[in-house]
């Protein structure tokens, strides 16, 4: 299975785990430069959203608290007053995460309580990655549940601590954030299922991880290419007739509730594709386009009302019915 060209690729966790190693272990790109350009990347997102005021980076013990130390760090040697709030003891620290602290200048780490959060003009959210799956656990969970019910806009960074990465799904409680600063490519589970409403606005961040690596084949952003594919132009990748069906209407095809077809959606899709022998296009907040054994195409922004006119009108012209679907969601 290959992406087609009119999708902009949307990272699984896996995907990106490949990524990291493609660039340190065969570009010999230094992990601690990735890590610096995230964090710096990451400060820049801040400053865009609150330009002054007390910013509060809440740093967990992986590579996403690492990027919070060096946006801490950076955000300091700009003037801004930082406090830094661990949700582990400074002493867990190993690797990329304890060079981080030892680079911090400044007042160390101190252990996260919701009362510190008093007074902050913006939040960072730097505690758990896109390697995290399940259910947050204390004392995450809390820090979670106080940084959302405090009013200062918080800043992710890479993805929201609690989601998952690669499909979108909230198994417990999750950061709801104003902006995501997300590392080298967006993930799917920014776009997709509750990730579409928790991740806000996304921002790319580029860490210097070099062209030509691993493809990603599983997902992508539809693009306005996609009008070109659908006009015959590209090799078909589907002919399969299209379904466009509600979450309801879908969960009814399959026996499962409307509410499992809302929280999961990619897995779904992809399971109705298969079981149908059918392009489906699913209607959740980001419109999904799923073919038989191929990638999943995923809206760009809200459904427009005159869909099924369009799949229609594009349709008379496409020998492709993937792309035809995919281009009458285009933007």
């Amino acid at each position: 299975m290959s992406l087609p060209a009119y999708l902009d690729p949307l990272y699984t966790a896996q995907e990106m785990r490949a990524a990291d190693r493609f660039a340190v272990e065969e570009c010999g790109v230094d992990s601690l430069a990735l890590m610096e350009r995230a964090g710096l990347g990451l400060a820049r997102a801040v400053a865009g959203v609150v330009p002054s005021g007390m910013v509060r980076v809440v740093v967990g013990g992986g590579h996403n608290g690492a990027d919070g130390l060096v946006a801490a760090r950076v955000l300091r040697a700009q003037g801004r007053g930082v406090d830094v709030l661990a949700v582990v003891a400074p002493g867990e620290l190993r690797g990329d995460p304890q060079t981080a602290l030892e680079r911090l200048k400044g007042a160390s780490p101190v252990r996260f309580t919701p009362a510190a959060l008093v007074g902050s003009a913006i939040v960072v959210d730097a505690m758990l990655g896109t390697g995290f799956e399940g259910v947050p656990l204390e004392p995450v969970a809390g820090a979670i549940a106080a940084m959302n019910a405090g009013s200062a806009p918080i800043v992710a960074a890479d993805v929201p601590s609690g989601l998952n990465a690669s499909t979108g799904e909230a198994d417990g409680p999750v950061v709801q954030a104003a902006l995501t600063a997300t590392n080298h490519a967006p993930k799917i589970g920014l776009h997709v299922g509750a990730g579409a409403a928790l991740a806000g606005r996304i921002e790319v961040v580029d860490i210097g991880i070099p062209p030509g690596g691993p493809a990603v084949a599983t997902a992508g952003l539809i693009t306005a290419r996609a009008r070109q594919a659908a006009s015959g132009e590209a090799v078909p990748t589907s002919r399969a007739p299209i379904v466009v069906v509600s979450p309801a209407q879908l969960g009814h095809r399959l026996g499962i509730a409307e509410e499992e077809v809302q929280r999961r959606p990619l897995q779904v899709v992809r399971s109705a594709a298969e079981h149908t022998s059918a392009v489906i296009v699913l209607l959740v907040a980001r419109a999904l386009v799923a073919a038989p054994g191929g990638p999943i195409a995923v809206s760009a922004g809200p459904t427009p009302a005159e869909l099924p006119t369009r799949i229609d009108a594009l349709l008379e012209t496409s020998h492709d019915t993937f792309a035809a679907a995919a281009a009458a969601l285009a933007g």
